[in-house]
């Protein structure tokens, strides 16, 4: 099977290409692939013609350096007066979860409604859908297994998506978390749609070698070669995908995270409690093995063991069983043997975080740049994070908080203490610290108007 692709960059001339030779050999044959082959080249789009714009897949760079790499985060950002280009323009938010969607974008989908854009959420549906819509956010259904690799699944998904495009015909989609990134781009790229992705970190695919993360690198491949942009939240995300080729280095961009509201992530004193009350640390995120739980029992079992007065508080969502989900019934398990406090989930992790005294992120899955994170040091509070992609971009060692060794339940106890022993003063300065790294770089503010400076172009040219 054939089609015939236009290249705008390099003129009008037409080259044939082999619909085949765009998809990953792993995928082949499978159901993924012979949905590709549909969305690219098959009924949905007629050889010849792709839509209303032609596919693009000019050859990526090999090489990229510091230099490169600073150009890549520092592209020529349009004057505030350019976004009138975005007044009248419908534009889809998909993400994996409403939930997720409503609580790190809807800074940016406001934004965009301020300047006069129709905004559509997509996701699959669930109670934070309802607040979005309350929020005058259109929300759209969409069926997805964010979790499952049947290839079956993701070729539905991918078919859906295609549908509910060409039914709504959206000026342009920004594209959140892995399957929306990825079939969003393929299932928008024949009907012209200009597509915007952020690559929220990489997760735990990418820290193993396995099959599923061959057949991830080939999708992302594919996928991304036809972006308008590409957004990551720290530069050895950025450099990982453009030495591997999986993105073309003049699309990518850096943007600090998802952003933090300063106003509302504010620091209040907090009330001390008697000499002799524990020292509280505050785990919050999603309750994965990954994200350093483990480790972080076994830490606090040590301190207690050395006989250290400390509380362990955690917060945050079971995820379904597998794909590294810590259980219920373990979590349970650690708090009736007295190792943690286990608080349950809440909307808003505020109040929580102002009655620790440290927030701890021993996480190693590949973050992108941790909200927990952003928001502790929004609030002024000392952290303790793993020092590893991501975290690395907010901590300092000893001057906002603490790394420690991933995987090494031993060093965050040393850690733990360290930061008991610092006293109220020099935690106090920590927090300050952290603060004023939050409001000159992380702001929401910042975040959103990043993304404008983005979308602008791509709907003006």
């Amino acid at each position: 099977m054939w089609c015939r692709v236009h290249n705008p960059r390099y003129g009008r001339d037409t080259v044939p290409v082999s619909v085949r030779n765009l998809i990953p050999p792993a995928l082949w044959g499978g159901a993924v692939g012979t949905v590709l082959v549909t969305l690219l080249g098959g009924p949905m789009a007629r050889p010849g013609r792709l839509g209303r714009t032609a596919l693009a897949l000019p050859e990526p760079s090999r090489q990229v350096n510091s230099d490169t790499s600073r150009s890549l985060q520092e592209p020529e950002a349009p004057e505030a007066s350019d976004f009138r280009a975005l007044a009248g323009r419908k534009i889809f938010v998909v993400y994996n979860t409403a939930r997720w969607m409503y609580r790190f974008r809807l800074p940016l989908m406001k934004a965009l409604q301020e300047q006069g854009c129709e905004v559509y959420g997509v996701s699959p549906w669930d109670r934070y859908a309802d607040s979005l819509v309350e929020e005058g956010i259109s929300h759209l259904p969409i069926e997805m297994n964010r979790k499952g690799t049947n290839p079956l699944e993701d070729a539905a998904f991918a078919l859906r998506m295609h549908r509910l495009l060409r039914e709504h015909r959206p000026d342009l989609v920004l594209a959140f978390t892995v399957k929306p990134n990825i079939y969003c781009a393929l299932a928008a790229r024949p009907l012209g749609i200009p597509v915007v992705n952020t690559i929220p970190g990489l997760g735990s695919l990418f820290a193993r070698k396995s099959i599923p993360t061959l057949v991830a690198r080939g999708l992302y491949r594919l996928a991304l070669s036809g972006s308008h942009a590409v957004f990551f939240q720290n530069p050895e995300d950025l450099e990982q995908f453009v030495e591997s080729r999986l993105v073309r280095p003049e699309t990518a961009r850096m943007v600090p995270g998802s952003g933090v509201n300063t106003e509302f992530f504010s620091p209040r004193e907090r009330e001390r409690g008697r000499d002799g009350d524990p020292f509280v640390f505050l785990f919050a995120g999603r309750l994965l093995w990954d994200k350093g739980i483990s480790e972080l029992v076994d830490a606090t079992r040590e301190l207690k063991e050395r006989g250290i007065p400390v509380e362990t508080r955690m917060l945050g969502v079971f995820e379904p069983e597998g794909n590294g989900a810590v259980s219920p019934e373990q979590m349970e398990e650690w708090a009736r043997d007295g190792v943690i406090d286990f608080l349950g989930e809440a909307d808003e992790v505020v109040d929580f975080m102002r009655a620790a005294d440290c927030v701890v992120l021993p996480s190693y899955y590949r973050e992108g740049l941790p909200r927990t994170l952003l928001e502790a040091a929004s609030l002024e509070k000392p952290v303790i994070a793993a020092d590893v992609t991501g975290s690395r971009e907010l901590v300092e060692h000893g001057r906002n908080g603490f790394m420690c060794r991933p995987r090494d339940p031993k060093d965050l106890a040393d850690k733990m203490h360290e930061m008991i022993r610092a006293g109220e003063d020099e935690r106090r300065r920590m927090g300050r610290a952290g603060r004023e790294r939050v409001l000159r770089e992380f702001d929401e503010k910042v975040v959103v108007r990043r993304y404008l400076e983005v979308i602008a172009p791509a709907l003006a040219g």
